[in-house]
């Protein structure tokens, strides 16, 4: 399993060519092996740019995260991009929060949809991939929660948050069995464990919990995530790439000494 870095979080450290050309240097120089492209830096690249910054400082792009509108409205443009970049894998960074009533019927409507659009990014050799945070464990209006119809009813790609797993109450391990074959790209990720304050602000309001959550993010090894296990159950279940992010790393007074602090704490355990 190859380990990269998930440029999210280092979304405001690469917003125009010239910044991602010296952050993307640096984070070769960290030793990451590949890139996740994600963020509005991004999205609103010239594709031909980034092919090219990539092929030039041997960092793959195997995967990205794009908005949901441009997937749902500007599609061709989406595959257009993806194909020009050479980038496999359309990934999509979470369900819009208009569609997180707890109905089953809303999650049915979402799958429809993304499983038509799945299905073009098929057709163009593409595949579609999605991105867990914790709120698809929260049970739904028949008992149920979204991962289940995720790991059951879906033939997409999942890209595993190891962390938000943890956020959302379940094993790690146990998730990332129910994978197997459709797990080929996760998110390492790791948090402190949350104050009484935090905890009390997520009680009195669940959909707090996520922003609780973010932040607490840390480098990995420095926090509560069980991240041997982790890495024993993804590599055990398929994982081919699997991405470092901290997203609450671009806002820190050095957000690239966030994810070089990931990256010894992984070539100390032999893994990059």
């Amino acid at each position: 399993m190859k380990i990269g870095a998930q440029m999210y979080s280092l979304r405001l450290q690469v917003k125009t060519p010239e910044d991602m050309r010296e952050t993307l240097t640096q984070i070769k120089g960290m030793g990451y092996h590949m890139i996740q492209a994600s963020g509005a830096g991004f999205v609103e690249s010239d594709p031909v740019y980034l092919r090219d910054l990539s092929q030039e400082l041997e960092l793959p792009i195997p995967l990205t995260h794009f908005p949901n509108t441009m997937l749902e409205e500007k599609l061709d443009e989406v595959i257009r991009f993806h194909k020009t970049a050479g980038i496999p894998v359309v990934g999509l960074g979470a369900m819009h929060k208009s569609l997180r009533d707890g109905k089953v019927e809303t999650l049915k409507g979402f799958m429809n949809r993304y499983n038509e659009i799945s299905e073009r990014l098929k057709d163009a050799g593409l595949r579609f991939a999605y991105h867990n945070h914790n709120f698809e464990f929260d049970p739904l209006d028949n008992g149920r929660c979204i991962f289940d119809y995720l790991a059951e009813e879906c033939d997409w790609d999942i890209i595993a948050d190891v962390c938000w797993i943890h956020v959302g109450g379940r094993d790690i391990t146990t998730e990332l069995n129910r994978l197997n074959g459709r797990l080929y790209n996760a998110h390492l990720k790791d948090m402190y464990a949350p104050n009484e304050e935090q905890k009390a602000r997520a009680l009195a309001d669940p959909s707090k919990s996520i922003s609780v959550a973010q932040e607490n993010f840390c480098p990995l090894g420095e926090g509560i995530i069980d991240l041997k296990a982790a890495v024993k159950a993804l590599e055990a279940n398929g994982c081919v790439n699997a991405f470092v992010e901290q997203d609450n790393a671009t806002n820190k007074p050095d957000p690239l000494g966030q994810m070089r602090g990931s990256a010894e704490y992984l070539k100390a355990q032999g893994w990059l």
